[in-house]
């Protein structure tokens, strides 16, 4: 008897308490959250960042972030930015938390990958006004981070390349973690020219490599080079069996959308990639 209450007050604790308690403190966090910036910073603008549609079940149903776009509408707030959370569900449940909500999505750097278009309107907010002692700041941290370039033989503000109008180099996390891009593609051959003393012939490194999340166009500068490879990464010059380098790319196909899905250049496949 005592081991069957014991049980039925289990499946009660994961099944419908637990959950609730979780939708209970994912909502009081974000309402602390507001009202801090809010007391602290006298927001004129409330905007909410990432995880707003957490993963939470009541009953075994998952709720997909039903819970919380009610919770937000009344809190007024004015905008929210989508986070990695929100695409852990389909794109159907997706669009029609943003149809519950009464505040803007804004999308800057969001992507289709089926139609490389931004996944919802971009907004630019040109009525917010920079705060004077934040601007004064991220300049500060800014310089401060030009001048430990330049201490150590870099020059951020020289230019290293101008780029034709109809050349992009897409260094967009949406972009080359599912697949090569120019941006790619040159990091590898500059990485087999860096190397060609040991007569590499083939380069690849992992997407989460690329740091930028942007496109670069026109004048490229040094700074536009330590943003978009950031780390201080060493490179090897290795000789592996082909049959080896064959299953570490299979291996990496499997990997698209994680920061440990292959770049590489020079690899030529039968069905160009696809597998």
């Amino acid at each position: 008897m005592l081991s069957s209450t014991r049980t039925k007050l289990y499946r009660l604790w994961t099944k419908v308490i637990a959950p609730l308690l979780i939708i209970v403190l994912t909502i009081l966090t974000i309402i602390f959250a507001i009202s801090w910036h809010r007391r602290k910073f006298s927001l004129s603008r409330k905007l909410a960042v990432d995880k707003a549609l957490s993963q939470s079940k009541t009953n075994g149903t998952e709720l997909r972030g039903r819970q919380m776009i009610p919770t937000m509408n009344v809190l007024s707030l004015d905008f929210i930015a989508f986070g990695n959370h929100e695409f852990d569900y389909d794109e159907i449940d997706i669009t029609a938390r943003m149809d519950e909500s009464k505040f803007t999505w804004i999308s800057s750097n969001v992507f289709n990958i089926k139609t490389n278009k931004s996944f919802h309107t971009t907004f630019v907010i040109s009525d917010v006004q920079d705060d004077e002692k934040t601007s004064e700041i991220i300049n500060y941290w800014f310089n401060l981070t030009i001048q430990g370039f330049e201490a150590v033989g870099f020059h951020p503000n020289r230019t290293v390349s101008c780029l034709l109008s109809s050349i992009e180099l897409d260094g967009r996390f949406a972009s080359v973690r599912n697949f090569p891009t120019l941006l790619s593609n040159f990091s590898c051959e500059c990485m087999v020219y860096a190397t060609a003393d040991s007569q590499t012939i083939i380069g690849l490194f992992d997407s989460g490599s690329i740091r930028i999340d942007d496109i670069l166009k026109g004048t490229i500068t040094e700074y536009d080079i330590l943003r978009t490879l950031s780390y201080q990464n060493i490179l090897y010059s290795l000789s592996v069996p082909g049959k080896t380098l064959a299953g570490v790319l299979t291996d990496s196909m499997s990997l698209k959308g994680n920061d440990m899905f292959l770049s590489y250049t020079r690899v030529k496949t039968i069905d160009q990639g696809k597998t």
